[in-house]
């Protein structure tokens, strides 16, 4: 489950984003007259996007599978004394 939910999300990206970057890349060479910088600034751009996610991600790898879901949940409300 776990990588299918990984997958989905990986292939959805690269259909919606990757699909147009060619497009772009080539609409920057003709806008600035056949210099490339453009795509560099770009490709800097979406660099820093990523870095800037990742280290916003949690680390859970030390989590077991039956783990992830609980262990930012919040405790339960204790249960009155009988």
């Amino acid at each position: 489950m776990r990588y299918s939910g990984i997958s989905v999300g990986y292939q959805t990206a690269a259909i919606l984003l990757s699909s147009f970057t060619p497009v772009l890349a080539t609409a920057l060479v003709v806008w600035s007259h056949g210099a490339l910088w453009p795509i560099v600034i770009f490709a800097i751009v979406t660099t820093v996007i990523a870095m800037v996610a990742v280290s916003f991600a949690r680390d859970r790898r030390s989590f077991g599978l039956d783990q992830i879901g609980r262990v930012y949940a919040p405790d339960p409300e204790p249960q009155p004394a009988r």
